[in-house]
């Protein structure tokens, strides 16, 4: 498959879920727009597209990637760094209320 093909697909799946995101923000109450979320939070926004960027390269030398592959790649990063994250922050909360 195509590598400009395959990372564009992939940043459409970013941006699906960056969507997903702002959407859920929304319904919480907190409105931002995607640049004001992009300056908040710069960094973990650069860290997910190379980690999709690095995934999309493994399933392409495995020759596993197809279309469908490069825009699940680039959600799936995006959802498992939000998960992994929320659940270091409630393991983080859970041991800093038990400390003396």
């Amino acid at each position: 498959m195509n590598l400009y093909l395959a990372t564009a697909l992939m940043l459409f799946g970013v941006g699906v879920h960056f969507l997903s995101v702002l959407a859920s923000l929304e319904d919480e109450g907190q409105v931002f727009t995607p640049w004001g979320y992009l300056k908040l939070h710069p960094y973990r926004a650069a860290l997910m597209v190379c980690a999709s960027f690095i995934l999309l390269l493994i399933v392409n030398e495995m020759n596993q990637l197809t279309q469908i592959t490069a825009v699940l790649i680039g959600y799936t990063c995006q959802d498992a760094n939000d998960r992994l994250r929320q659940r270091a922050n409630s393991r983080m909360n859970s041991l800093m209320e038990k400390s003396p």
